[in-house]
């Protein structure tokens, strides 16, 4: 079906209105006065197939800030990040920093279901993005890995140094098809026997004990990072460790007897621990075949509501200096009506709009722009409510417009 675009008029024809593909709108069409600019309204919903995971993942990453943990004068302080448990206590997310070397630990990697489908998911990795200059090791203990996902990150991350069993290097060499990600990556087996140290990037030491508890040494300090239960109580021999972590559910990290809440910023200063006033939330992105979403955010649930009550989009002229509306307001819609109620609904949510327009503005004539765009949005999705029963995805779009009066 071509798109189409419908005006506020009583003689709406829709032969007229129509716009195929190698066909332009009139140039009657386009003015208004001096100008009238025809609404970039209706674009594909669906991802084309230039929008890849790396693509979207890369553009989403690419204004991301500086680093988010500044130096520390104290070059003892080792700083620490909570950044997601994970759908299961199994498989922590943390990410830990001392001087100018950052380690991630963990991968956090999850499912995420919606609507009878699961998407493979992943912590927020713009914290991670933002320190990858830095980074030196990402430490994987997980019995299983996510090989799409991991090569999906790798890159956004510089491809730092893994570190993870023998087993794990092994499945991952063998299921990287893409070769040339495959010679970007370096593997460092962790060591699976009992009482024996190596080091890890800038890591004083790395204890491994029974796959299930693993311990990182910074000069005095041993944090142990048990991966089950049982695990907890287990001290590795001969080393105690210092700070000992655990997660009490999916919103708080428990050390040694402190909790803290996840986005926390942890400061060890020998045996102290200090939090930072500063907290961060976290998303967490899935991913889908062709793009890279955020589940917290409103991807997930806006899919719902078009696949349940469509979409609806109007446009509309916004005089700068009068605060009015020029000219008609545009209107189009997909999966909300059907097509013999188009123009009866069409033409009563465009009345609608203007009503509630120009109620907003004379209870407010100073509202910002966006809080005039949310507001529009309220009323007339309740209006599409009442009218058809159907709660449809309202996106306002306000074109500024200047008109010379004198």
């Amino acid at each position: 079906m071509s798109p189409s675009f419908f005006e506020e008029s009583d003689d709406i024809e829709f032969g007229g209105n129509q716009k195929s593909a190698s066909s332009s709108f009139p140039k009657k069409r386009l003015q208004n006065k001096k100008s009238q600019v025809v609404p970039l309204a209706k674009q594909e919903l669906a991802f084309d197939d230039s929008h890849s995971e790396k693509t979207s993942l890369d553009a989403l990453l690419e204004s991301m800030k500086p680093s988010f943990l500044p130096k520390e004068e104290n070059k003892e302080i080792i700083r620490q990040v909570c950044i997601a448990p994970g759908s299961d206590t199994t498989s922590p997310f943390f990410l830990i920093k001392k001087e100018h070397s950052t380690f991630l630990f963990g991968t956090g990697f999850s499912q995420v279901s919606c609507a009878g489908k699961t998407y493979p998911s992943f912590p927020d990795m713009r914290l991670p993005f933002a320190e990858k200059d830095s980074l030196v090791a990402w430490i994987i203990l997980d019995d299983a890995i996510n090989v799409d996902l991991l090569t999906t990150v790798l890159p956004v991350l510089n491809f730092p140094h893994i570190y993870t069993t023998r087993q794990n290097i092994a499945s991952i060499r063998n299921n990287i098809s893409d070769a040339k990600i495959l010679d970007k990556c370096r593997f460092f087996e962790i060591i699976d026997d009992n009482n024996q140290t190596q080091k890890i990037g800038t890591i004083e030491y790395g204890i491994s004990q029974e796959r299930g508890h693993f311990c990182l040494r910074f000069d005095s300090r041993v944090f142990a990072y048990p991966y089950t239960p049982s695990a907890l109580s287990s001290a590795t021999p001969g080393i105690e460790p210092t700070h000992t972590f655990s997660y009490t559910d999916k919103e708080t990290l428990q050390v040694n007897d402190t909790t803290f809440s996840l986005g926390e910023v942890m400061s060890f200063d020998k045996t102290s621990i200090h939090t930072q006033k500063m907290k961060f939330t976290f998303d967490t992105f899935y991913v889908d075949e062709k793009s890279v979403g955020v589940e917290a955010g409103y991807v997930l649930s806006d899919r719902e509501m078009l696949s349940e009550g469509g979409v609806v989009i109007f446009t509309l002229q916004e005089d700068v200096n009068l605060k009015t509306i020029q000219g008609h307001i545009f209107i189009d819609s997909r999966g909300f009506v059907h097509r013999h109620e188009v123009m009866h609904i069409h033409k009563e949510i465009v009345k609608a709009v203007r009503v509630s327009y120009e109620q907003i503005r004379s209870d407010d004539p100073h509202i910002e722009r966006g809080q005039l765009v949310q507001k529009l949005k309220k009323e007339i999705t309740k209006y599409a409510y009442v009218l058809t029963g159907r709660t449809p995805v309202v996106m306002p779009i306000i074109i500024d417009t200047r008109i010379d009066h004198s």
